[in-house]
């Protein structure tokens, strides 16, 4: 076993020195499922999601680490490549908390040097006064942010105040003809665009649709978010041409994102480029570890049988979930595919899960405590997770959505309570 985790360190190791951050995702992923105590493994398996720009699972990992062991070699660096994940993802304050804590630490560390570098930097682009470096608790819902945040500008807004008001007395072509009158004006954005789109499939005008779908290409500003929930709503449409190309747009942007790229290979596969769609899953698979929901698509690649038509969730997912015997969960390579499934899946089959894991297992505490920190997986799960770790631990890491905290029973009753009331959503 250990020959087996050495080899994969050491392939790992090559991989990052060569650039390829999927193979080395994979290697690091399987060092960790043959053993999770590893913290080496873990410290490179970190660094390399990071630089294949998948930086909340990263974050999950380091918070899984930091919840589970409290003397933790190399935690100064754990530290550091957290806060690199957090700049990723645009929580300037817990960048710089990460860092803070990096050089307290241990001032003379490895990773200190490059700490003061970055947090110099971040205090001399940002104002950063708004958090704790006492604390590994972190709000992520700040003002500065590195990543490019949903804007609207005036005119858009009066906009679509106004087109509300129409959709609510279900005057949707006077709702379309508001629209029109702000683009035609020049007021090209990418939330009218969308309004259009979904306004122009609700009254069967495919014409209009494919219309302000082209008229994307002329937006000069527009944000990734603004861009992947068109990407997403043309694909739904099956309008194929347009969708690739803006998936090609968002790949290019955050290639790193396993729903943009999840999203690209299907675009891809739409269009009739099979071998890209195999080329894209097949990064995605690496990025998984060689375990998770792209391995089943992939092998249906090409096929137009298989109803992954977005992202891989929804009835692909159940039907897998289904068809797997998970009732002992006897190996990590089991309860680590059935949790990644956590993020596309129902409540009650993820609850159906949930009770059978055993929480006195080491491995499945670790994924489970991942899961309480994932923003994709749905809020009631992500509780449920964190309650069955914290009758072994008392100290648990949970993302509220909008902070990082720790975890108490208390917290369970209130998400409890809000989903009792008829709130069953599926997202945050």
């Amino acid at each position: 076993m250990a020959s087996i985790t050495s080899g994969l360190k050491k392939r790992g190791a090559r991989y990052l020195y060569d650039g390829k951050y999927p193979s080395a995702v994979e290697c690091f992923t399987r060092a960790y499922l043959m053993d999770p105590t590893d913290t080496e493994s873990i410290i490179e398996l970190i660094y390399a999601l990071n630089q294949n720009a998948d930086y909340i699972k990263a974050i999950t990992f380091a918070y899984a680490y930091l919840g589970e062991f409290q003397d933790i070699k190399k935690k100064d660096t754990l530290y550091f490549l957290t806060a690199e994940a957090f700049g990723g993802v645009g929580c300037v304050e817990g960048c710089a908390q990460m860092l803070e804590r990096c050089i307290n630490l241990n001032p003379n560390g490895a990773s200190s040097e490059d700490a003061r570098k970055f947090l110099n930097e971040l205090k001399q682009k940002y104002t950063i006064d708004k958090y704790d470096a006492n604390s590994e608790q972190v709000s992520m819902t700040i003002p500065n942010a590195l990543t490019d945040a949903p804007f609207l500008n005036y005119e858009t807004l009066m906009c679509m105040k106004e087109v509300s008001e129409f959709i609510k007395e279900q005057k949707l072509h006077d709702a379309i003809k508001r629209i029109e009158e702000e683009l035609e004006n020049g007021n090209v954005t990418v939330s009218l665009l969308g309004v259009a789109i979904m306004l122009g499939a609700e009254v069967g005008d495919s014409k209009y649709v494919l219309r302000n779908a082209q008229r994307f290409k002329f937006v000069e500003d527009y944000t990734t978010s603004e861009l992947y929930s068109l990407a997403y709503n043309l694909t739904d449409l099956n309008d194929d041409d347009i969708a690739y190309t803006v998936y090609r747009e968002l790949y290019m942007k955050e290639s790193g994102d396993k729903d943009i790229a999840f999203g690209f290979a299907v675009a891809c596969e739409r269009i009739g480029d099979i071998s890209h769609a195999k080329e894209i899953t097949k990064q995605i698979i690496l990025s998984e570890g060689g375990i998770g929901p792209a391995s089943y698509y992939y092998n249906e690649i090409g096929s137009r049988n298989h109803s992954y038509l977005l992202r891989y969730e929804g009835a692909p997912v159940e039907k897998i979930l289904l068809n797997k015997d998970y009732k002992g969960f006897n190996d990590n390579n089991s309860i680590f595919e059935a949790i990644d499934f956590f993020r596309f899946t129902q409540i009650e089959t993820a609850t159906e899960i949930l009770d059978k894991l055993d929480a006195d297992n080491i491995f499945t505490r670790l994924e489970l405590r991942r899961i309480a920190i994932e923003p994709k997986v749905n809020l009631l799960i992500r509780a449920r997770s964190a309650a069955k770790v914290y009758e072994k631990s008392n100290k648990v890491f949970f993302n509220t959505g909008s902070d990082i905290i720790e975890f108490t029973p208390q917290i369970e009753n209130v998400i409890n309570n809000f989903f009792n009331r008829g709130l069953n959503e599926t997202v945050d």
